[in-house]
């Protein structure tokens, strides 16, 4: 199970076609806290995140779930339109797994996930 959290409808849409069409099952959050909560029940293989979002931002969830001991290992991929080197340092540096910046060439995206779920947790 691949659990997508993006606020923009078209790009969670678009990542959830590609990666079902990819033989994956996934769910689709539209903010932080419902993810969070939902986290509670269910556990994916992997989350892709965006950064900003309202309520609780990417960074936000990501430290939420590193400090939690029954999801710190799951994997997580950052999804962000901020390309700053100074950014793309605390990107690096936050806990995800994997962060990739938009606009995203899909073919690259689906590789990058087969990738992560494929690494051990």
């Amino acid at each position: 199970m691949i659990f997508i959290c993006e606020d923009d409808e078209k790009i969670a849409r678009l990542f959830n076609l590609k990666l079902t069409m990819e033989g994956h099952q996934t769910k689709i959050f539209y903010d932080g806290e419902s993810l969070i909560t939902h986290l509670q029940t269910e556990i994916p293989d992997l989350l892709i995140t965006d950064i900003m979002m309202p309520g609780y931002d990417g960074f936000t969830v990501l430290k939420l779930i590193r400090g939690d001991e029954r999801l710190k290992n799951m994997k997580v991929m950052i999804i962000t339109a901020v390309s700053h080197n100074s950014d793309l340092y605390n990107f690096k540096n936050s806990g995800a797994d994997d962060y990739m910046t938009k606009p995203i060439l899909l073919n690259d995206f689906i590789a990058r996930v087969k990738k992560l779920l494929q690494r051990p947790a």
